[in-house]
C-alpha cells in the first residue's frame, strides 16, 4: 500500500463522533470529514517499510541538514553525497508527519544544534512528492533550542497549526517558540536554505 493510500485509510477511518477538549487538542483537522490523531502522525505510520521510511528521512534530512564540505546547495543532492547523507540523518529524529488528502507531506523533526540552552531543536514544514521524488520542499520554521522533551510538546502545537492553517503564522516572534523566521532570516525557496536579508 501506498503512503499516500495509507494516508487516506488513516484519515478516514477516524471517528467523528463528539470529542472532550484534551480529545481534541490529540487530533488534527485534516479535511472537510477527517481527523487524525497525534499517535498517528509518525513517519514509520505512512511508511510501513523501515527501509522506505530511513530512505525519505534521508532525502528530507538533504534538504535540511548542514551540506559536506565539497558540496553546494544545489549539487548536495548529487549521488555522490548520499552516502553522507545517510550518516548524517541519523542523528535526525521524525517526531511528528502526516500526508494530508491533497498529497502535502508535513513533517516537524528534532534535529542537532549548538546552544548554550541544549543541542536539539525543531524544524518543521512539508513537500510534495512526484514520481518517488520531493517537489517543493519547504521548511517553515526552525524552534529554539530545547530539550527533548520540550521539542515534543511546542512541537505538536506548531505542527497542528501547520497542518490545520498552512502556516505557523501566530507563533513566529514568540520566543517560546519560533526562532526562526523573523525580521531578517527567511527561507530561500530556490536554494531551500535560511538567508539573511539585507539590513538596508
Amino acid at each position: 500500500m501506498t503512503g499516500l493510500m495509507l494516508a487516506m485509510v488513516v484519515v478516514f477511518s477516524c471517528s467523528r463522533g463528539p470529542r472532550s477538549n484534551g480529545a481534541l487538542h490529540d487530533r488534527i483537522h485534516i479535511s472537510e470529514t477527517g481527523y487524525i490523531t497525534r499517535a498517528e502522525c509518525t513517519l514509520e505510520n505512512f511508511f510501513t517499510e523501515a527501509a522506505e521510511a530511513d530512505s525519505l528521512l534521508t532525502d528530507m534530512v538533504t534538504y535540511i541538514g548542514r551540506k559536506p564540505p565539497l558540496a553546494t546547495s544545489l549539487t548536495r543532492f548529487e549521488e555522490t553525497f548520499r552516502e553522507y547523507y545517510i550518516h548524517y540523518s541519523r542523528e535526525f529524529r521524525p517526531i511528528f508527519f502526516v500526508i494530508t488528502p491533497d498529497d502535502t507531506h508535513y513533517y516537524y523533526l528534532s534535529r542537532p544544534a549548538r546552544s548554550t540552552r541544549g543541542n536539539r531543536r525543531g524544524v518543521g514544514g512539508f513537500f510534495f512528492m512526484e514520481d518517488g521524488q520531493i517537489r517543493g520542499f519547504q521548511e517553515l520554521f526552525n524552534t529554539y533550542v530545547m530539550a527533548e522533551e520540550e521539542l515534543e510538546e511546542i512541537g505538536w502545537t506548531l505542527f497542528r497549526s501547520m497542518v490545520e492553517n498552512g502556516h505557523v503564522d501566530d507563533f513566529i516572534g514568540n520566543d517560546q517558540y519560533i526562532e526562526w523566521p523573523d525580521e531578517r532570516l527567511k527561507y530561500n525557496k530556490e536554494l531551500f536554505e535560511w538567508r539573511y536579508s539585507d539590513p538596508g
